[in-house]
């Protein structure tokens, strides 16, 4: 089996990604459809992802990650 489909309902849950690239922008956007309540934790952002922390989006949290930070989320993505 290559992949695992997993069906969650995330509507106005928390849900963090850890990273703030390429593949957490892509996440940022599944989410946002999935209507979930989105923070991130990255040390920077792209452009495209700044935007939705300025226009409140999504949350960011400018900093590494640490293992405290897991707390509270229904799902957690590595990016």
């Amino acid at each position: 089996m290559d992949y695992l489909p997993l069906f969650l309902d995330v509507k106005n849950k928390p849900c963090l990604i850890v990273g703030g690239g390429v593949i957490a922008t892509r996440k940022v956007a599944l989410l946002i459809r999935a209507q979930a309540r989105i923070t991130i934790i990255a040390p920077k952002l792209p452009t495209e992802l700044q935007g939705k922390v300025n226009d409140g989006t999504i949350l960011w949290q400018q900093k590494t990650f640490a293992s405290e930070d897991l707390q509270g989320y229904q799902i957690v993505f590595a990016a």
